[in-house]
Formats: structure tokens, sequence, C-alpha cells
């Protein structure tokens, strides 16, 4: 096992009146799931989505027969101002979990999961994973493709692009029936014609590694025809398992058509099925990214092994037979098992090579309760981080879903994330909105 080594961090140097934190949505609706990419050609274009959810369905008894689904925003003043707030056309409602990103050419992509027929109690046979195509900056939305059809049943998907092919990638979770016939393992499929048609899937985790594999990841290599994958496997049959424990890698020559087998990267502490104050099951939320020029790769993860949840990131390379692990840093900079914890936390790197990672924090308020969003960023190739608290009014994290993921952009010039938050003091599940903030760096 690699031993986690605690990092000495150097002071914020940002401060609160330098960060703007903007509001995105004002309904009276539920808003989970953010997710955001910034145009590559265009620093000021970008790109947010959610999921949106009526106040019958996301109540305590929960209705099916009403709806909730993808919605997107498009910003042109580096997230100042958002217009277009409006579901992703052509993807049927009962959708969500979206994930969007811009290729090299500055199109942009959505995936988004329609959860299938509910009603009919036939999950597995109807839902499926779409993606749409943006040339506009995310003003207007092409038809939807297929990237993983019906019948195969799909969790969760994240979706990237090759910075030089411009290949779209795209990783999901499947259902495959109950533990003991493989639970739920990772695939892939990819896009050679920018998001017209995908490849039939391929499956990148093994039964023999765990019974249930997410969190899974698609990262172009330096080489145009290398792509790694990286994902977190769990050995619990229970459904509500929140943390996997242990990272893996796999990697593919040939563009995403065949994949190595998975090499186990780490072994870590995983969540509690649910934290302290914390009514759902936690998502770690593990992300990676490749150095363009040095080609050491990042996976970040959340580790409980000091008693509260921590941030972390695994740094490795590839030698072309095999994987190195380089060290492991935490992330977060309070003091260690101090009772607070941190969590959900998104990897993005800026064009100059800076690592940035933003993630919910509980320790700028006693109990353990609200939650805050920190960014981090390091400058040293994440041997060690600097931490900088973005908000500074924490909301209840006892509301549903009101803290579960997050997503985040980053610039040469700041590291924009987005985030749920409490649209007025008090707000309830309904006062739930969606939040960016500009963290300059």
């Amino acid at each position: 096992m690699t031993a986690i080594v605690s990092m000495v961090i150097s002071a914020p140097v940002a401060t609160a009146a330098s960060i703007n934190v903007i509001q995105i949505t004002h309904n009276d609706v539920i808003d989970i799931g953010p997710s955001i990419a910034v145009n590559p050609l265009n620093s000021k274009n970008l790109v947010a989505a959610w999921t949106s959810c009526d106040q019958v369905l996301c109540s305590p008894a929960g209705d099916l027969e009403h709806g909730f689904g993808c919605r997107y925003g498009a910003s042109f003043d580096g997230g100042k101002s958002w217009v277009k707030i409006a579901p992703i056309p052509g993807v049927p409602e009962l959708s969500l979990e979206p994930h969007v990103a811009f290729d090299k050419d500055g199109t942009a992509y959505f995936a988004c999961f329609y959860v299938g027929d509910h009603l009919a109690h036939d999950l597995i046979q109807s839902s499926a994973i779409y993606v749409s195509k943006s040339t506009d900056g995310g003003l207007t939305w092409g038809t939807p493709a297929v990237a993983f059809g019906p019948g195969l049943g799909p969790d969760f998907e994240k979706i990237s692009t090759n910075p030089t092919s411009g290949d779209v990638y795209v990783v999901a979770a499947f259902v495959k029936g109950n533990a003991a016939d493989g639970g739920i393992q990772v695939f892939f499929t990819r896009s050679t014609d920018h998001g017209a048609s995908f490849s039939s899937p391929v499956q990148i985790s093994a039964h023999d590694e765990g019974a249930w594999a997410w969190d899974a990841y698609a990262t172009a290599g330096v080489d145009p025809g290398t792509v790694y994958v990286t994902y977190g496997v769990g050995a619990s049959t229970n459904h509500q398992f929140s943390g996997y424990d242990r990272i893996f890698i796999a990697k593919s020559t040939d563009g995403g058509m065949t994949f190595s087998p998975g090499q186990r990267l780490l072994a870590v502490a995983p969540l509690p099925v649910v934290l302290p104050n914390f009514p759902q099951t936690m998502d770690a939320n593990m992300w990676s990214a490749v150095d363009r020029s040095s080609g050491e790769i990042y996976v970040n993860f959340v580790d409980y092994r000091n008693g509260d949840a921590d941030v972390w990131l695994l740094r490795l390379h590839d030698t072309g037979s095999t994987f190195v692990v380089d060290g492991v840093t935490r992330v977060n900079d309070d003091p260690v098992a101090n009772g607070a914890d941190q969590f959900f936390p998104y990897l993005s790197l800026a064009p100059s090579g800076r690592i940035d990672i933003c993630f919910q924090d509980r320790r700028y308020a006693p109990g353990n309760t609200l939650l805050f969003t920190t960014c981090a960023y390091s400058s040293d190739g994440g041997q060690s981080f600097t931490n900088i608290q973005v908000t500074t009014e924490g909301f209840d994290g006892t509301n549903n879903e009101i803290g579960r993921y997050q997503g985040q952009a980053s610039t040469d010039r700041m590291v924009i994330p987005i985030f749920m938050g409490d649209g007025y003091p008090g707000a309830g599940v309904f006062g739930q909105e969606v939040f960016v903030a500009r963290v300059p760096l």
C-alpha cells in the first residue's frame, strides 16, 4: 500500500472581496448535480448543466409520474451572467446526472442519462445515455445521439474529449444483475465523428476486481492514441455503499478500441455509508487529468483513514509497461483528524499546468454540518496546495441533495467552480439553486 503523506501548505492569496459568487438558477424546484466546461478557444464562453427536479418528485413521498430533467445554461462573459436556462432539447424527461465538455475546436458536448420508464418497472430495457452537440457556445443544441443504448442499464456518465484528435469519450457504470453476476461495472464508448455516432461499449473494469465499480473518467494521454480510464472499486454488495476502497487505471493505445486490464494503484479507506449529518449516500467523486507537458497523471479521491473525509491527489506516470505512483498529497489544509469533512472534489488543469481542486468543506462552522466551497491549487505539480475559502455563507448539508456533486472549469487566470447552495437564507430543499464562483488565481 502506498503511504499517504501530509504536505505543508502555503497561505491563501485570494480574498473574499476578489471572489465573485453568481447565482445561475432562480426557481422553486430542486436543482442538483451541476457540471461546467470552458471553451478552449474563448475562456469567456462557459456551458453549465444540472438536473432540475419538481416538487412532487423530490418530496419525501417521491412520485415518479412527475418529471425531472437535464437543464443547461451558457455564459459569454466568464460566468458573470447566464442565458438560455432551458431543458436540453431532444432528451426525454426523467433524465439526470448531466455532464458537459468542450473539444479542441470549441464544440460543446452535453451527456445526459435518461433513467427509463420507471412506471413500467423497465429501467434496464429503456434507459439510455444521450449526447448532444452545440457549435455556438451552448446557445442551441442539435439532435442527441445515443452513446449507450437501451437494454444496457447504464447508471452515471462522464464525458470528455481528446485535445489532439477531438474524439469524444463517454464512460458509464452498467448494472449487470446481482453481485454474483458482476454487480456494476465500468464501460467506455467513443465518437470519432464529432458526436454523430458512438462505438460499441467496451468493458473496462473486471468482476474479479470487485462487485461494484464506478466514478470512472476517461483522460487522453499525451500521445493522441492513448486513453486512460481511472475508476474506483468496492467489494460491498450494498448499493448504498458510498466509497470505493481501491483505485484502478486501464490504458488504451489504439484510441479506445481496446484496453489493458486495470492496474490497481492505491488502497483507500472508504467513506461511511452515510456521513454524520448527511442524509444521503456520499459518492466520493473521483476525476483524473494528464499534464500535457510532462505526461504526469493526476487522480483525486476522498479518504476516511483519519476519521473524517479528506481530499487527496494521487500522482503517477506511465512507463509504457506499467504505472508508477510518484506520490500522494493531502489537498485540504485543515488540521488532520479534526472531525471536519471535505468531499465531492473536482479536478481540472489550467492551460499553464496549474492543478485546481475544488470541493465541499465543513471546516468553517462548528458542528460539521454546514457546507462551504473551498478551492485549492498547486503550481508545483501537486506536491503542495494552497487553499482558498470561496463561499462565506454556509448552506444546510442536511437538505436533500444540496451538496451532491459539483464541477469546475479552469483558465490561466482563474478557477470557476459550480455547486449547489441556498437561494435565500434559511431556504429548504426547494430554495436550492445552482451557483458559480469566479476565483482569481
